[in-house]
């Protein structure tokens, strides 16, 4: 008697278990990340379906970001995200890349071997990644390539940080930065509809205003404020109205 009753006991207690991990665990979307550019941009900016953001940085060898610059990304995000559970940066060190130069795929193909977190219950995620390399148009400080995915070329900001003539390493990776966390939240006309003609059409997803954040050559070696040490740029009026009218502050 005594035996029968603990083995209905432990069956009990396995099948509670059982039950217990099927409702609490909740699987991170692996697929999420592989859309277009800006077509997450109004989960990004509102609250209504993700209420934290995590940025995963990942760089390699000898490419660490700049502290700094991490911590202005962070102030931007909290100015125009509504994220009421927060938003966390985190940072970790990869392999180095044996391409000096690298294309969208090899960036792509090194997001896809090296990401460790994904969109998950309320938390959405945006991967970062430092390379150690050039881009293929090698003027080029950065790329927003997907819904939630962005590069920046190692050797690129290094090599115009390192110039007196330039602008600081902190602010050139800010601006860097921002412009394509702005491509990520739809800019220009990308995911956050225009509310007013802004748009540069012969230079895509940009602002006319040469002065915004999200005019063409802010994250290039052309950048007015690279080269004449100009302030950093910020969002213009068209640009924020764009945020604002897609769920964004």
């Amino acid at each position: 008697m005594k035996r029968l009753i603990c083995i209905a006991l432990l069956t009990l207690t396995f099948t509670s278990c059982t039950k217990s991990i099927a409702v609490e665990e909740e699987l991170p979307d692996k697929n999420f990340y592989k859309q277009k550019v800006g077509a997450s941009a109004r989960q990004l900016l509102s609250d209504e379906q993700f209420r934290s953001l995590r940025v995963e940085v990942q760089y390699m060898r000898g490419f660490a970001p700049d502290s700094m610059a991490l911590v202005n990304l962070e102030k931007f995000l909290y100015a125009y995200l509504h994220k009421p559970a927060g938003i966390h940066i985190t940072t970790q060190e990869i392999e180095p890349s044996e391409k000096e130069v690298l294309t969208l795929s090899d960036v792509a193909a090194i997001e896809n071997s090296n990401r460790t977190r994904f969109t998950s219950g309320k938390e959405i995620v945006v991967y970062i990644l430092y390379t150690n390399g050039y881009y293929q148009h090698d003027k080029m400080l950065g790329y927003a390539y997907r819904n939630t995915s962005a590069v920046l070329f190692g050797k690129n900001i290094v090599e115009n940080a390192s110039n007196p003539k330039t602008i600081s390493r902190t602010n050139l990776e800010t601006q860097v930065l921002q412009h394509e966390m702005g491509h990520l939240l739809g800019l220009v006309n990308v995911g956050s509809p225009l509310q007013s003609e802004h748009k540069d059409d012969e230079n895509g997803k940009h602002c006319r205003n040469k002065k915004c954040l999200m005019y063409h050559q802010a994250d290039t070696e052309q950048s007015h404020s690279l080269v004449y040490r100009k302030p950093l740029p910020k969002l213009d009026k068209a640009c924020l109205d764009d945020l604002r009218a897609n769920g964004g502050k």
